[in-house]
């Protein structure tokens, strides 16, 4: 039981690891690193609750639609720092902002909420293993984010449009195989 859990926890948060260790490569001030690993932690714990809390009436509404929120985010994201990288703008000002800050963190926290109100049919304990799930995804998210920063250090100093462009070719790549 505790492996299947581990396991969805590691599929909701695969998307996080990728997207976060992009993010990581950005010029990123260390305190607002450290703010949006927290904002991560809490998006990704919280969503699998809510989710629990919401369970059938959240797979009723949501249809399809939340599943590709996150790669739509994603999209836009990439779309952007590209635009920024063309035009040779400076991203600091974009990505210490408040909109990254909880705009990134919620939008890819909407497949954890679908986790957890998929999870309430299961017969596994559902408040434990929500919190499992969002724990795994959040720790994948810091992994990734750290990671990033780690490896900017030795990268060139301009890395935004290789950033921009696998943000844009991972989110063609979840939305060509349904959103998630």
């Amino acid at each position: 039981m505790l492996g299947t859990v581990i396991f969805f926890g590691v599929l909701a948060g695969a998307d996080n690891l990728q997207v976060c260790s992009a993010i990581g490569l950005l010029p990123i001030r260390g305190a607002r690193k450290h703010l949006l690993a927290l904002a991560f932690t809490a998006c990704e714990i919280m969503a699998p609750l809510a989710g629990l809390a919401l369970g059938r009436f959240l797979l009723w509404c949501a249809g399809g639609a939340a599943a590709r929120i996150g790669p739509f985010m994603m999209l836009a994201c990439g779309i952007v720092i590209l635009f920024y990288a063309v035009r040779g703008e400076d991203l600091a000002g974009l990505v210490n902002g408040n909109k990254m800050m909880m705009g990134v963190p919620v939008a890819l926290s909407f497949d954890n909420l679908l986790a957890g109100a998929g999870i309430s049919s299961l017969h596994y304990p559902v408040v434990a293993s929500a919190l499992l799930i969002g724990l795994v995804s959040a720790a994948m998210s810091c992994i990734g984010l750290y990671l990033g920063a780690w490896i900017r250090r030795f990268a060139p100093n301009r890395m935004e449009f290789a950033v921009g462009a696998y943000l844009c070719l991972l989110a063609g790549r979840a939305l060509l195989m349904g959103g998630a």
